[in-house]
C-alpha cells in the first residue's frame, strides 16, 4: 500500500512539491467547478501545495471566480510556518520508552537507507526514536524533496490566502492544523509503518511522482489526478476512509449547508479531494446539488 500515494499523503502536511515540474508550461488550466442557486455561488478549486513560479495558474476563470468571492475556504486557515512544529510535536512526540527505536519499525533491509535519511535531517537518531512513526515519515521525506528544489510559498492555497488577506475578505478553515495532523496520528501503527517504508523505498522516484501530479493538475486532467493520488488507497479501506472519504463527506455537508446563505464562496482544497468516485462533487451530487465544471 501507499506506493503510488506517498506524495499525495505527505503533500498536505509537508506542503512540499518539486518546483522543476511543469516549469515550461506556458499557462495552466486547472479544473474548476461551481454550484449555484438564485443567491449563492460556490466555486470548487483543487490545489497543489507548492508550484513552479513560472506556471501561470491564477488566471482566466480561476481568477475571475476568486475575485468575485467574498469568502475563501481552505483546508486549514491557521497554517503558520512559525508555529507549525508545535502541533506536530504535540501529537507526534511519544513518551520515553513508549515506542521502539525507529530502525526496529522497518524491515531489516531498509535500515541502512533509513540511517542515511536520518543523517540528512536536523534531528539526531535519538530524537527520531522519540517520534511516532507518521511524524518520522514526515520529517524524513523533507530532505528528499528539498533535493528537487522546493518553494512552498508558491502553493496555490497560500497564494490564495495571501490574496484574500490583501482584499480583506474572510478566510475560513474546514479543519485546524491539529485536526489534519490527527488523521495521520490516529492511523493504526501498521499503516504508519507502511508509510515510513514508502518514504524509504520511494526516495528515488518521488520527484517523478510529483512532476506527474503537477502536470496532470496543470492541464486539468482529473482522471489522471485520481490515479496518481488515489490508486493504491483503494487497497486500504481504513486509510482511504480516514484520509479521504470521511473528510470529503464532512466538507460536502459544510458546502451544502453554506448554500443556504447568500453570497459567493471560493473553496480551495487539495486536488485529490475533487477527483474520483468519493470526490466532494460526487457527494454533493448525492445531495441533489448540481455541480458544473467551468474549467
Amino acid at each position: 500500500m501507499f506506493r503510488k500515494t506517498i506524495g499525495s499523503l505527505l503533500l498536505a502536511l509537508a506542503a512540499l512539491v518539486p518546483t522543476a515540474a511543469c516549469a515550461r508550461a506556458p499557462e495552466a488550466r486547472p479544473a474548476l467547478w461551481k454550484l449555484a442557486d438564485e443567491d449563492t455561488t460556490i466555486y470548487l478549486f483543487g490545489t497543489v501545495h507548492a508550484l513552479p513560479r513560472e506556471l501561470a495558474w491564477n488566471t482566466g476563470a480561476v481568477r475571475d471566480a476568486f475575485d468575485s468571492a467574498g469568502t475563501l475556504v481552505v483546508e486549514v486557515a491557521d497554517d503558520k510556518d512559525a508555529a507549525s512544529l508545535a502541533p506536530m510535536l504535540k501529537l507526534g512526540l511519544a513518551e520515553p520508552g513508549s515506542v521502539t527505536p525507529l530502525s526496529e519499525r522497518v524491515p531489516e533491509k531498509e535500515r541502512e537507507a533509513l540511517k542515511a535519511l536520518i543523517a540528512r535531517t536536523p534531528f539526531p537518531p535519538q530524537a527520531m526514536d522519540r517520534f511516532e512513526t507518521w511524524l518520522a515519515a514526515l520529517f524524513l521525506v523533507a530532505p528528499t524533496l528539498a533535493d528537487a528544489g522546493l518553494d512552498p510559498a508558491t502553493g496555490a492555497d497560500r497564494v490564495l490566502m495571501a490574496s484574500a488577506q490583501k482584499r480583506g475578505i474572510a478566510v475560513v478553515g474546514l479543519e485546524t492544523t491539529e485536526e489534519q495532523l490527527g488523521y495521520f496520528d490516529k492511523l493504526p501503527e501498521a499503516d504508519q509503518r507502511s508509510l515510513l517504508s514508502a518514504v524509504i523505498e520511494e526516495e528515488g522516484s518521488m520527484k517523478k511522482q510529483f512532476q506527474q501530479l503537477i502536470a496532470a493538475w496543470a492541464r486539468g486532467d482529473v482522471a489522471a489526478l485520481e490515479e496518481l493520488a488515489d490508486d493504491e488507497l483503494k487497497a486500504n479501506p481504513n486509510v482511504r476512509k480516514v484520509l479521504l472519504t470521511s473528510r470529503n463527506a464532512r466538507w460536502a455537508d459544510w458546502i451544502a449547508e453554506r448554500m443556504d446563505t447568500p453570497g459567493t464562496v471560493f473553496v480551495a482544497v487539495g486536488a485529490g479531494h475533487l477527483a474520483g468516485d468519493d470526490s466532494v462533487q460526487h457527494m454533493l451530487g448525492l445531495k441533489k446539488l448540481d455541480v458544473e465544471r467551468v474549467q
